[in-house]
């Protein structure tokens, strides 16, 4: 079993990973001495043989939702690992896969549905004068993206990004050095390590045009917005990579312009409120 959950945290290596076991979630070795701070819950060991001892901590399943919720809200992403099988009529191990990854922009509990606030998740790709950003928030299946160019179009997308409270960002190559220490004091707790190779604009337009089986984006009015589209397409695959079916609330993407609309930058903003 030790050794199954050691092949699920190497494929998570940046997660927390609750390890489902009859009625609890288990986290082992440095998952479960974060956790176990982070959440004031007890940390114990277990054996993991050759005299070893494997530090221990676990919550219970019914109530697991609360404890995400403050994992992720520290920064951190949570990777579910559920048992596939029955283990009444299981012969030998138990099998077990992960399910969902909880990140701060892609969280569906009832803390989240009720709330009045979007939970945004976005992706920024591009260069520092032609940036398009693309958002989304699973719970409500909203999706939309936004392109950007010129001289100023750093400080525009941050004004955009402190208006709609992004929490979680994707940044392409280009803008990972000029951004993330801007938006991280924006707010921004979640950084995702994606893969460069997915801001191929050709790729990003493909993944598009096969979630919304259609032949071209001309219907959603981003076709001729190539950092737009690169976005939208990385942050539809970042969702399904991490929410492993739930993208299928995004129904429709939304192009929409800056200048429809009066621009205040993030100090601005944050006075007024």
């Amino acid at each position: 079993m030790m050794k199954q959950f050691l092949e699920i945290k190497e494929a998570h290596p940046e997660d927390i990973v609750f390890f489902r076991m009859g009625d609890f979630y288990e986290m082992f070795f440095e998952d479960a001495q974060r956790a176990a701070e982070i959440l004031d819950i007890t940390l114990t060991a277990r054996d993991g043989g050759n005299d070893v001892k494997v530090p221990m901590a676990g919550v219970p399943y019914h109530a697991a939702e609360g404890y995400i919720q403050t994992l992720v809200e520290a920064g951190y992403r949570v990777a579910i690992c559920e048992q596939m099988s029955d283990p009444a009529q299981a012969k030998g191990l138990v099998e077990r896969e992960v399910v969902r990854i909880v990140t701060p922009g892609a969280r569906m509990d009832a803390g989240v549905m009720e709330s009045k606030q979007d939970n945004f998740a976005a992706a920024l790709a591009g260069t520092t004068r032609h940036i398009g950003l693309a958002v989304a928030d699973i719970s409500t299946g909203y999706f939309a993206c936004v392109e950007v160019r010129g001289q100023n179009a750093l400080e525009e997308i941050l004004s955009e990004c402190a208006r709609l409270g992004v929490i979680e960002c994707c940044l392409g190559p280009e803008l990972a050095t000029p951004l993330h220490d801007p938006l991280a004091d924006l707010g921004v707790v979640n950084f995702p390590d994606v893969a460069s190779y997915l801001f191929d604009e050709k790729e990003a337009r493909d993944r598009l045009k096969q979630h919304f089986e259609v032949i071209d984006l001309a219907g959603f009015g981003c076709d001729d917005k190539p950092a737009a589209v690169t976005a939208a397409g990385v942050l539809l695959e970042y969702l399904r990579e991490t929410q492993r079916g739930a993208v299928g609330s995004l129904t429709t993407l939304r192009t929409y312009h800056l200048e429809d609309a009066l621009l205040i930058d993030p100090v601005a903003r944050r006075t007024l409120e």
